[in-house]
């Protein structure tokens, strides 16, 4: 996620891209009725059918259980991962994503990135609850994505812009965060509404400038939703050390959290020096222009 975290969810538009690190799903078809998942967090079987529930895989298991009328018989599925387990980034989103692809091309159905989305975006929020989509988005069609989940807007970006990533040491999960900003809204709910319509006024802005091409007003925008999300409650010191420390540095034009917020990352607008000293794990990474790829 670049810009619009959690005001999305309340109609706001949001920018989210694809990053060249990817998650590989390979699925084949067994005779028996059952499914095996291997991955990098271990290894689970259960009946096709009848499934059993690991939070570790209730993606990928989701995922199963919508296509098991239409799979000839279980199925036995490799994950592999060029990130770490431990960062977020939406890596659930584009396990659900490739798990679809798969799934979808053993049965023999179509794998156009806009059908991808819908079924992911299904998916995940039979698990997680409330989602907005964004990160979906981004792993299907790949590249810079504008979003918007109601009214529905979903398109690819013209240009890509430098961006890097510093890893803050932990992470929280999307819905936790969310139910906290929600329980803060509940006591200031105009205050908040305020805020997401200030966030979809600067992603707006924020749109104008990739299609410009004009990175020192996208940073000044991203410095400026990064303030927002602060009002939000979702920024905590060790973010806030790592947006500073970034902004500081040469060839920065702004930086702010990335996602939900309460840990993870922080993306920074540009590429600051290999010996910047920053207080978390810098993650290099560059805008992937390709969405899902079939084998």
């Amino acid at each position: 996620m670049l810009m619009g975290e959690h005001a999305v969810l309340n109609g706001a538009r949001a920018i989210c891209c694809a990053v060249n690190r990817r998650v590989t799903v390979r699925a084949e078809i067994q005779p028996e009725r059952r499914i095996d998942i291997s991955s990098a967090l271990g290894e689970f079987r259960t009946s096709l059918d009848n499934p059993e529930t690991d939070p570790s895989f209730a993606f990928v298991l989701q995922a199963c259980a919508a296509m098991a009328e239409e799979l000839p018989g279980g199925v036995k599925v490799l994950i592999e991962s060029e990130m770490s387990p431990t960062l977020g980034l939406g890596s659930s989103a584009a396990v659900t994503v490739a798990a679809c692809a798969a799934l979808r091309a053993l049965a023999g159905r179509d794998c156009a990135a806009t059908l991808l989305f819908d079924q992911a975006l299904d998916i995940v929020r039979a698990v997680q609850g409330r989602a907005s989509g964004a990160d979906c988005a981004a792993s299907a069609l790949g590249g810079m994505v504008g979003y918007r989940m109601d009214p529905r807007e979903l398109w690819r970006l013209e240009h890509a812009c430098p961006i890097s990533l510093v890893y803050s040491g932990y992470k929280r999960k999307t819905a936790e965060v969310i139910e906290v900003v929600r329980a803060r809204q509940s006591d200031f709910p105009e205050g908040f509404n305020k805020l997401y319509e200030l966030i979809h006024e600067t992603v707006s802005e924020a749109l104008q400038a990739v299609e410009d091409e004009d990175w020192p007003r996208l940073g000044m925008l991203m410095n400026f939703n990064h303030g927002l999300m602060e009002s939000l409650g979702v920024c905590d010191p060790s973010l806030a050390r790592i947006v500073h420390e970034l902004r500081a540095c040469a060839g920065v034009w702004g930086a702010k959290i990335s996602g939900s917020g309460l840990g993870d990352c922080v993306v920074a607008l540009g590429i600051p020096p290999a010996d910047a000293p920053l207080s978390g794990e810098r993650i290099d990474v560059a805008v992937d222009e390709s969405g899902v790829l079939l084998d």
